[in-house]
């Protein structure tokens, strides 16, 4: 439809230049082709231009009215952008290269990439890249930062407080707890050979006449082998512990 159309203008353009008309007109005819051509090359904005110097009572009827009914196409398909600097007075946009007072509402603008610059005095300038689509609307309201807060050092922070390492405590605590195990079994090795040894003299010597004084020595040797035993258990545990909070600290 758009490549009939185009001819026709081209047509119109012919019919113009062939019938004497002011010379008025004939923009027109050229107005109405070249929209055309930008509105197939995407550039909305220009065409849209171009349209609405054709879409008068100035140009001629069949001009004019598709001028109109193709710039009505143009609005529905032109994307928009409501751009504002949060809480900044005196804000302005430079939208690629243009400069635009804020707050700006409805902003028309070709579809594709566009970068926007957020400028006011005193404040940091901030860029931000909005991506539009045809017939899309978007919105970007950017707060600005003071120069004056932005170059302000940042407060010092206070050093952390140095941690004190127990590791020298647990790996004490665990040599010591290993010494006194293996003290611990050592006993009751020793005590419980002893007793075993003597236990089995009386039983060939004087067994079952043995007097209490014979009796006596060998349980205090299995009673000793008792407490080794009792402390070689207790601290093996208690070892094992130590050496696993020794592994942890740091």
């Amino acid at each position: 439809m758009r490549a009939l159309a185009c001819g026709a203008g081209f047509a119109i353009v012919m019919l113009v230049a062939a019938t004497g008309l002011a010379k008025d007109k004939a923009e027109c005819a050229s107005a109405a082709v070249a929209g055309q051509e930008l509105e197939r090359f995407h550039k909305l904005s220009q065409a849209r231009a171009q349209f609405t110097s054709c879409a008068t009572d100035e140009c001629p009827e069949v001009i004019a009215k598709d001028c109109t009914r193709w710039l009505k196409e143009i609005d529905a398909r032109m994307p928009t952008v409501d751009l504002a600097a949060h809480g900044t007075a005196g804000a302005v946009a430079v939208v690629d290269g243009r400069e635009v007072p804020l707050p700006a509402s409805a902003l028309t603008l070709d579809p594709g990439s566009h970068v926007v610059v957020f400028r006011a005095p005193g404040y940091v300038s901030q860029t931000k890249n909005v991506e539009l689509a045809e017939g899309a609307r978007a919105h970007l309201d950017v707060p600005l930062v003071a120069e004056a807060l932005a170059a302000a050092p940042e407060p010092e922070q206070p050093p952390a407080p140095e941690r004190r390492s127990h590791r020298g405590v647990w790996l004490a605590s665990a040599i010591a707890t290993s010494t006194l195990a293996v003290a611990g079994f050592a006993l009751f090795a020793g005590f419980g050979a002893a007793g075993n040894g003597d236990e089995s003299a009386l039983r060939t010597s004087c067994a079952p006449f043995c007097t209490q004084s014979q009796i006596d020595p060998v349980a205090n040797e299995f009673t000793w082998a008792n407490v080794g035993l009792t402390v070689g258990i207790v601290a093996l545990a208690a070892s094992a512990l130590t050496w696993y909070f020794t592994a942890r600290s740091h």
